[in-house]
Protein backbone atom coordinates (compact mmCIF):
# COMPACT_ATOMS: atom_id res chain seq x y z
CA UNK A 1 0.00 0.00 0.00
CA UNK A 2 1.06 3.54 -0.94
CA UNK A 3 1.05 6.67 0.96
CA UNK A 4 -0.38 10.07 -0.06
CA UNK A 5 0.85 13.82 1.50
CA UNK A 6 -1.62 16.29 2.84
CA UNK A 7 -1.87 20.18 1.60
CA UNK A 8 0.36 20.52 4.93
CA UNK A 9 3.61 18.28 3.72
CA UNK A 10 2.35 15.45 6.55
CA UNK A 11 2.02 11.69 5.38
CA UNK A 12 -1.35 10.83 4.68
CA UNK A 13 -2.28 6.54 5.54
CA UNK A 14 -4.93 5.00 3.31
CA UNK A 15 -7.08 4.43 6.70
CA UNK A 16 -6.67 8.27 7.79
CA UNK A 17 -9.79 10.29 8.67
CA UNK A 18 -7.81 13.18 9.83
CA UNK A 19 -4.43 14.38 8.95
CA UNK A 20 -2.04 13.71 12.39
CA UNK A 21 -0.25 16.55 12.05
CA UNK A 22 -2.29 19.50 10.91
CA UNK A 23 -5.73 18.19 11.76
CA UNK A 24 -7.38 18.43 8.20
CA UNK A 25 -10.12 15.93 7.47
CA UNK A 26 -8.91 13.78 4.94
CA UNK A 27 -11.18 11.52 2.12
CA UNK A 28 -10.03 8.57 -0.01
CA UNK A 29 -11.09 9.15 -3.38
CA UNK A 30 -11.31 4.95 -4.77
CA UNK A 31 -12.02 6.38 -8.46
CA UNK A 32 -9.12 8.08 -8.76
CA UNK A 33 -6.68 6.88 -5.89
CA UNK A 34 -6.03 10.11 -4.23
CA UNK A 35 -6.55 11.26 -0.75
CA UNK A 36 -8.68 14.58 -0.75
CA UNK A 37 -7.26 17.43 2.17
CA UNK A 38 -10.62 19.23 3.64
CA UNK A 39 -10.33 22.37 5.83
CA UNK A 40 -8.12 21.90 9.11
CA UNK A 41 -9.43 21.34 12.13
CA UNK A 42 -10.47 24.41 13.99
CA UNK A 43 -9.55 23.41 17.80
CA UNK A 44 -6.19 21.53 17.17
CA UNK A 45 -6.63 20.41 20.84
CA UNK A 46 -9.60 18.55 20.28
CA UNK A 47 -8.22 16.40 16.82
CA UNK A 48 -8.15 13.56 15.56
CA UNK A 49 -12.29 13.38 16.15
CA UNK A 50 -12.69 17.02 15.28
CA UNK A 51 -12.97 17.74 11.77
CA UNK A 52 -14.00 14.17 10.95
CA UNK A 53 -16.77 15.66 8.61
CA UNK A 54 -15.53 16.92 4.86
CA UNK A 55 -17.80 18.95 3.75
CA UNK A 56 -21.17 17.97 2.19
CA UNK A 57 -19.81 19.29 -1.40
CA UNK A 58 -15.76 18.49 -1.43
CA UNK A 59 -13.19 18.74 -4.31
CA UNK A 60 -15.07 17.77 -7.74
CA UNK A 61 -18.28 17.19 -5.83
CA UNK A 62 -17.01 14.66 -4.09
CA UNK A 63 -19.32 13.52 -0.87
CA UNK A 64 -18.24 11.54 2.22
CA UNK A 65 -19.80 8.22 2.69
CA UNK A 66 -22.32 8.52 5.40
CA UNK A 67 -20.58 6.19 7.22
CA UNK A 68 -17.76 7.97 7.96
CA UNK A 69 -19.21 8.89 11.49
CA UNK A 70 -20.39 5.69 12.30
CA UNK A 71 -18.95 2.64 13.24
CA UNK A 72 -16.91 1.55 10.21
CA UNK A 73 -14.85 5.12 10.66
CA UNK A 74 -15.15 5.41 7.24
CA UNK A 75 -13.03 7.46 4.86
CA UNK A 76 -13.70 6.60 1.59
CA UNK A 77 -15.47 9.22 -0.89
CA UNK A 78 -18.34 9.05 -3.09
CA UNK A 79 -17.85 10.68 -6.61
CA UNK A 80 -20.59 12.56 -8.40
CA UNK A 81 -21.23 9.86 -10.83
CA UNK A 82 -21.80 7.22 -8.20
CA UNK A 83 -23.93 9.14 -5.37
CA UNK A 84 -27.39 7.96 -7.32
CA UNK A 85 -26.58 4.21 -6.61
CA UNK A 86 -27.32 3.93 -3.30
CA UNK A 87 -29.97 6.16 -1.10
CA UNK A 88 -28.17 5.60 1.93
CA UNK A 89 -24.77 7.81 1.08
CA UNK A 90 -22.75 4.91 1.35
CA UNK A 91 -19.40 5.18 -0.48
CA UNK A 92 -18.36 2.42 -3.23
CA UNK A 93 -17.08 -0.18 -0.19
CA UNK A 94 -19.73 0.14 2.31
CA UNK A 95 -22.87 -0.04 -0.20
CA UNK A 96 -21.76 -4.03 -0.96
CA UNK A 97 -21.94 -4.80 3.09
CA UNK A 98 -25.42 -6.11 2.77
CA UNK A 99 -25.49 -7.78 6.72
CA UNK A 100 -23.55 -5.96 9.54
CA UNK A 101 -23.47 -7.51 12.84
CA UNK A 102 -25.77 -6.39 15.32
CA UNK A 103 -24.95 -3.00 16.80
CA UNK A 104 -27.01 -4.10 19.88
CA UNK A 105 -24.62 -6.94 20.72
CA UNK A 106 -21.40 -5.48 22.67
CA UNK A 107 -18.08 -5.21 20.72
CA UNK A 108 -19.50 -5.62 17.55
CA UNK A 109 -19.20 -2.06 16.42
CA UNK A 110 -15.71 -3.01 16.81
CA UNK A 111 -15.53 -6.11 14.90
CA UNK A 112 -17.61 -4.31 12.02
CA UNK A 113 -15.02 -1.83 11.68
CA UNK A 114 -12.02 -4.21 11.45
CA UNK A 115 -14.00 -6.17 8.56
CA UNK A 116 -14.53 -2.98 6.94
CA UNK A 117 -11.04 -1.45 7.27
CA UNK A 118 -9.73 -4.36 5.88
CA UNK A 119 -12.57 -4.85 3.05
CA UNK A 120 -11.61 -1.42 1.42
CA UNK A 121 -7.74 -2.68 1.24
CA UNK A 122 -8.73 -5.29 -0.20
CA UNK A 123 -11.23 -3.52 -2.61
CA UNK A 124 -8.56 -0.71 -3.90
CA UNK A 125 -6.46 -3.94 -5.09
CA UNK A 126 -8.95 -4.82 -7.15
CA UNK A 127 -9.66 -1.82 -8.31
CA UNK A 128 -6.17 -1.29 -9.03
CA UNK A 129 -6.09 -4.53 -11.16
CA UNK A 130 -9.30 -3.45 -13.29
CA UNK A 131 -11.49 -6.18 -11.77
CA UNK A 132 -13.77 -3.99 -9.04
CA UNK A 133 -17.17 -5.09 -8.26
CA UNK A 134 -18.64 -1.56 -9.31
CA UNK A 135 -17.75 -1.40 -12.70
CA UNK A 136 -19.68 -4.37 -13.94
CA UNK A 137 -17.97 -7.89 -15.20
CA UNK A 138 -14.72 -7.40 -17.09
CA UNK A 139 -15.75 -9.01 -20.38
CA UNK A 140 -18.25 -8.68 -22.93
CA UNK A 141 -19.53 -12.18 -22.72
CA UNK A 142 -19.58 -12.23 -19.02
CA UNK A 143 -22.74 -12.41 -17.19
CA UNK A 144 -24.26 -8.77 -17.34
CA UNK A 145 -27.17 -9.54 -14.96
CA UNK A 146 -25.19 -11.69 -12.49
CA UNK A 147 -26.12 -10.32 -9.19
CA UNK A 148 -23.93 -7.53 -7.72
CA UNK A 149 -21.31 -8.46 -5.03
CA UNK A 150 -22.56 -8.44 -1.56
CA UNK A 151 -20.97 -8.83 1.97
CA UNK A 152 -22.85 -10.77 5.11
CA UNK A 153 -20.91 -10.12 8.31
CA UNK A 154 -22.42 -12.46 10.70
CA UNK A 155 -21.78 -13.48 13.91
CA UNK A 156 -22.18 -17.31 15.18
CA UNK A 157 -24.28 -19.03 18.08
CA UNK A 158 -24.29 -21.86 19.72
CA UNK A 159 -27.43 -23.09 18.15
CA UNK A 160 -26.17 -21.38 14.33
CA UNK A 161 -22.53 -21.34 12.98
CA UNK A 162 -21.48 -19.13 10.48
CA UNK A 163 -18.75 -20.16 8.02
CA UNK A 164 -16.73 -18.33 6.15
CA UNK A 165 -17.20 -18.63 2.16
CA UNK A 166 -18.63 -17.10 -0.99
CA UNK A 167 -21.58 -18.09 -3.22
CA UNK A 168 -22.93 -16.64 -6.33
CA UNK A 169 -21.82 -13.87 -5.66
CA UNK A 170 -22.56 -13.74 -1.35
CA UNK A 171 -19.33 -13.45 0.46
CA UNK A 172 -20.17 -14.54 3.95
CA UNK A 173 -17.89 -13.65 6.70
CA UNK A 174 -18.05 -14.95 10.56
CA UNK A 175 -16.96 -11.83 12.66
CA UNK A 176 -14.98 -14.17 15.02
CA UNK A 177 -12.39 -13.87 12.88
CA UNK A 178 -12.15 -10.34 13.61
CA UNK A 179 -10.95 -11.31 17.34
CA UNK A 180 -6.78 -12.08 17.81
CA UNK A 181 -6.77 -14.59 20.07
CA UNK A 182 -10.30 -16.56 18.60
CA UNK A 183 -8.39 -16.64 14.80
CA UNK A 184 -4.98 -17.90 16.24
CA UNK A 185 -7.16 -20.46 18.41
CA UNK A 186 -8.58 -21.51 14.41
CA UNK A 187 -5.24 -20.97 13.09
CA UNK A 188 -3.88 -23.76 15.45
CA UNK A 189 -6.51 -26.30 15.21
CA UNK A 190 -7.12 -26.09 11.56
CA UNK A 191 -2.88 -26.78 11.33
CA UNK A 192 -2.69 -23.25 9.58
CA UNK A 193 0.46 -21.53 9.24
CA UNK A 194 -0.89 -18.24 8.29
CA UNK A 195 -4.61 -16.59 8.74
CA UNK A 196 -5.22 -13.12 8.99
CA UNK A 197 -8.63 -11.53 8.15
CA UNK A 198 -7.03 -9.59 5.43
CA UNK A 199 -6.04 -13.02 4.40
CA UNK A 200 -9.81 -14.26 4.16
CA UNK A 201 -10.93 -11.82 1.89
CA UNK A 202 -8.94 -11.84 -0.26
CA UNK A 203 -9.47 -15.63 -0.57
CA UNK A 204 -13.18 -15.16 -1.12
CA UNK A 205 -13.20 -12.49 -3.30
CA UNK A 206 -10.79 -14.81 -5.32
CA UNK A 207 -13.45 -16.90 -5.58
CA UNK A 208 -15.87 -14.70 -6.48
CA UNK A 209 -13.51 -12.81 -9.25
CA UNK A 210 -13.00 -16.33 -10.96
CA UNK A 211 -16.83 -16.47 -10.81
CA UNK A 212 -17.79 -13.62 -12.19
CA UNK A 213 -14.87 -13.01 -14.92
CA UNK A 214 -13.15 -16.02 -15.49
CA UNK A 215 -15.98 -19.07 -15.54
CA UNK A 216 -17.75 -17.37 -17.96
CA UNK A 217 -14.38 -17.15 -19.98
CA UNK A 218 -14.37 -20.44 -22.08
CA UNK A 219 -10.09 -19.59 -22.68
CA UNK A 220 -10.19 -18.72 -19.33
CA UNK A 221 -11.77 -21.82 -17.69
CA UNK A 222 -9.68 -24.09 -19.86
CA UNK A 223 -6.45 -22.74 -18.61
CA UNK A 224 -7.44 -22.63 -14.71
CA UNK A 225 -8.61 -26.74 -15.46
CA UNK A 226 -5.27 -27.30 -17.11
CA UNK A 227 -3.26 -25.86 -14.37
CA UNK A 228 -5.08 -26.45 -11.54
CA UNK A 229 -7.71 -28.82 -12.22
CA UNK A 230 -11.08 -29.75 -13.17
CA UNK A 231 -13.65 -27.63 -11.10
CA UNK A 232 -16.67 -30.09 -11.82
CA UNK A 233 -15.11 -32.52 -9.44
CA UNK A 234 -17.63 -32.83 -6.61
CA UNK A 235 -16.68 -29.80 -4.31
CA UNK A 236 -18.82 -31.20 -0.99
CA UNK A 237 -17.25 -34.51 -1.57
CA UNK A 238 -13.61 -33.13 -1.96
CA UNK A 239 -13.65 -30.87 1.32
CA UNK A 240 -15.48 -34.01 3.54
CA UNK A 241 -12.42 -36.11 2.44
CA UNK A 242 -10.09 -33.15 3.16
CA UNK A 243 -11.26 -32.85 6.51
CA UNK A 244 -11.37 -36.88 7.21
CA UNK A 245 -8.15 -37.35 5.68
CA UNK A 246 -6.13 -33.81 5.28
CA UNK A 247 -3.74 -33.23 2.95
CA UNK A 248 -1.85 -35.13 0.68
CA UNK A 249 1.89 -35.37 1.69
CA UNK A 250 3.33 -34.32 -1.31
CA UNK A 251 1.08 -31.13 -1.62
CA UNK A 252 3.90 -28.56 -0.77
CA UNK A 253 5.22 -29.99 -4.27
CA UNK A 254 1.85 -28.90 -6.03
CA UNK A 255 -0.21 -26.54 -3.89
CA UNK A 256 0.53 -23.26 -2.29
CA UNK A 257 -1.01 -24.65 0.79
CA UNK A 258 -2.75 -27.57 2.49
CA UNK A 259 -6.22 -26.36 2.15
CA UNK A 260 -5.44 -25.46 -1.53
CA UNK A 261 -4.92 -28.86 -2.42
CA UNK A 262 -8.75 -29.68 -1.23
CA UNK A 263 -10.47 -28.89 -4.42
CA UNK A 264 -9.77 -26.73 -7.98
CA UNK A 265 -11.75 -23.93 -6.85
CA UNK A 266 -9.21 -23.53 -3.06
CA UNK A 267 -6.51 -24.24 -5.42
CA UNK A 268 -7.21 -21.46 -7.92
CA UNK A 269 -8.70 -19.13 -4.38
CA UNK A 270 -5.82 -19.64 -2.08
CA UNK A 271 -3.23 -19.20 -5.16
CA UNK A 272 -5.11 -15.82 -6.42
CA UNK A 273 -4.99 -14.40 -2.82
CA UNK A 274 -1.31 -15.37 -2.40
CA UNK A 275 -1.03 -13.23 -5.96
CA UNK A 276 -3.23 -10.18 -4.36
CA UNK A 277 -1.19 -10.27 -1.15
CA UNK A 278 2.44 -10.59 -3.54
CA UNK A 279 1.28 -7.49 -5.74
CA UNK A 280 0.53 -5.46 -1.91
CA UNK A 281 3.96 -5.84 -0.28
CA UNK A 282 5.84 -5.51 -3.57
CA UNK A 283 3.77 -1.86 -4.24
CA UNK A 284 4.17 -0.96 -0.54
CA UNK A 285 8.10 -1.77 -0.48
CA UNK A 286 8.35 0.10 -3.82
CA UNK A 287 7.06 2.97 -2.29
CA UNK A 288 8.78 3.10 0.56
CA UNK A 289 11.69 3.21 -1.49
CA UNK A 290 13.12 -0.45 -0.30
CA UNK A 291 16.73 -1.42 -1.66
CA UNK A 292 18.55 -4.33 -0.86
CA UNK A 293 21.99 -5.88 -0.91
CA UNK A 294 20.77 -9.92 -1.21
CA UNK A 295 24.13 -11.34 -1.32
CA UNK A 296 25.59 -9.02 -3.57
CA UNK A 297 22.89 -8.93 -5.40
CA UNK A 298 21.38 -5.31 -5.61
CA UNK A 299 17.72 -5.30 -5.54
CA UNK A 300 15.86 -1.98 -6.17
CA UNK A 301 11.85 -2.01 -5.64
CA UNK A 302 11.50 1.19 -6.50
CA UNK A 303 11.98 0.62 -10.27
CA UNK A 304 8.80 -0.96 -11.71
CA UNK A 305 9.57 -4.90 -13.32
CA UNK A 306 9.65 -3.56 -16.33
CA UNK A 307 12.76 -1.33 -16.13
CA UNK A 308 14.73 -3.86 -13.98
CA UNK A 309 16.63 -5.93 -16.14
CA UNK A 310 16.13 -8.97 -14.00
CA UNK A 311 12.68 -9.22 -14.04
CA UNK A 312 10.82 -7.65 -17.24
CA UNK A 313 7.54 -6.89 -16.95
CA UNK A 314 5.10 -9.17 -18.56
CA UNK A 315 2.05 -11.46 -18.91
CA UNK A 316 4.20 -14.52 -20.08
CA UNK A 317 5.06 -17.06 -17.66
CA UNK A 318 8.56 -16.56 -17.80
CA UNK A 319 8.89 -12.68 -17.19
CA UNK A 320 6.50 -13.04 -14.35
CA UNK A 321 8.14 -15.87 -12.65
CA UNK A 322 11.71 -14.12 -13.28
CA UNK A 323 9.71 -11.30 -11.48
CA UNK A 324 8.78 -13.54 -8.07
CA UNK A 325 11.82 -15.37 -8.12
CA UNK A 326 14.11 -11.91 -8.41
CA UNK A 327 12.52 -9.88 -6.34
CA UNK A 328 9.58 -11.18 -4.17
CA UNK A 329 11.34 -14.27 -2.47
CA UNK A 330 14.07 -12.12 -1.33
CA UNK A 331 11.75 -9.51 -0.01
CA UNK A 332 9.55 -12.32 1.89
CA UNK A 333 13.33 -14.06 2.84
CA UNK A 334 13.82 -10.10 4.26
CA UNK A 335 10.50 -9.86 6.10
CA UNK A 336 11.26 -12.93 7.85
CA UNK A 337 14.49 -12.08 9.04
CA UNK A 338 12.91 -8.84 10.91
CA UNK A 339 10.36 -10.24 12.12
CA UNK A 340 12.55 -13.41 13.94
CA UNK A 341 14.92 -10.17 14.98
CA UNK A 342 11.84 -8.84 16.95
CA UNK A 343 10.78 -12.10 17.90
CA UNK A 344 7.42 -12.95 16.14
CA UNK A 345 6.68 -15.37 14.02
CA UNK A 346 7.73 -15.75 10.47
CA UNK A 347 4.80 -13.62 8.74
CA UNK A 348 5.92 -15.52 5.37
CA UNK A 349 5.96 -19.47 6.49
CA UNK A 350 5.39 -20.40 2.61
CA UNK A 351 7.80 -22.08 0.18
CA UNK A 352 7.26 -21.56 -3.83
CA UNK A 353 7.61 -24.51 -5.98
CA UNK A 354 8.15 -24.52 -9.43
CA UNK A 355 4.44 -25.37 -9.81
CA UNK A 356 3.16 -23.20 -7.88
CA UNK A 357 5.59 -20.34 -9.23
CA UNK A 358 4.04 -21.63 -12.71
CA UNK A 359 0.22 -21.72 -11.39
CA UNK A 360 1.02 -17.79 -9.83
CA UNK A 361 2.37 -16.84 -12.98
CA UNK A 362 -1.08 -18.24 -14.65
CA UNK A 363 -3.23 -16.13 -12.13
CA UNK A 364 -1.33 -13.09 -13.15
CA UNK A 365 -1.91 -13.78 -16.68
CA UNK A 366 -5.74 -14.07 -16.42
CA UNK A 367 -6.41 -11.31 -13.55
CA UNK A 368 -4.08 -8.41 -14.66
CA UNK A 369 -5.91 -6.31 -16.76
CA UNK A 370 -2.79 -4.02 -16.52
CA UNK A 371 -1.68 -1.88 -13.23
CA UNK A 372 -1.17 1.74 -13.56
CA UNK A 373 2.14 2.13 -15.10
CA UNK A 374 3.12 4.84 -12.21
CA UNK A 375 3.19 2.31 -9.56
CA UNK A 376 6.21 0.09 -8.53
CA UNK A 377 4.70 -3.22 -9.43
Amino acid sequence: MRTWTCLCGATLHFHNLNCLACGRSIGYDPRRDRMVSGEPCADPAARPGAGSALPPDGPDGLRPCAHRSAAPACNWLIAPRDQDGDPAGRCLSCRLTGLAPDQRIDGHDRRWARIERAKRRVLRTLEQLGRSPWDGPATADSRVAAPPLCFHLLAGTPQQAVLTGHADGLVTLNIAETDDVERERRRVAFDEPWRTLQGHLRHELSHWLQWRDLAPDAHATAVIRHHFGDERDDYAQALQHHHTHGAPADWAGRHISPYAASHPWEDWAETCAHYLLIRDTLETAGHWGLRMDDAGTERDFRRRPDEAPDAPRGAGSPDFQALLVERWMPLARLVNALDRSVGLRDPYPFTLSDTVLEKLSVVHALVDRGAPRSEPW
